[in-house]
């Protein structure tokens, strides 16, 4: 039970800190979507450092939460393996789409 909730709570921070950080920085937020890749936040554009810094945003808050719950094994797990399989350059990641910002900012 302990592994589901943590699981959960990393899921649905991991999303609110896209949203914040997205809607921070004046991404108009369209919603939040389920499908077959997952959860995730749609929203309008926004400028290429507005992309890189919202992408980033979901895996940084699980970094956040492994520190702050380093003495609950179940929270460290959950938010580590989060932070660190969004983080890699996959289809329909964070760190693909905070790459693809990179590239655009780099053009």
């Amino acid at each position: 039970m302990t592994a589901v909730y943590w699981g959960l709570v990393s899921v649905v921070m991991h999303e609110c800190g896209h949203l914040f950080v997205a809607w921070a920085l004046g991404s108009r937020i369209k919603g939040i979507v389920f499908d077959r890749h997952g959860i995730g936040v749609r929203r309008e554009g926004g400028s290429p450092l507005c992309m890189f810094l919202s992408a980033l945003a979901g895996p940084m808050v699980n970094i956040v939460l492994a520190v702050l719950f380093w003495n609950i094994p179940p929270a460290v797990a959950s938010n580590g393996v989060m932070a660190i399989l969004n983080l890699l350059p996959m289809p329909y990641s964070d760190g693909q789409r905070a790459l693809d910002a990179m590239r655009i900012m780099s053009a």
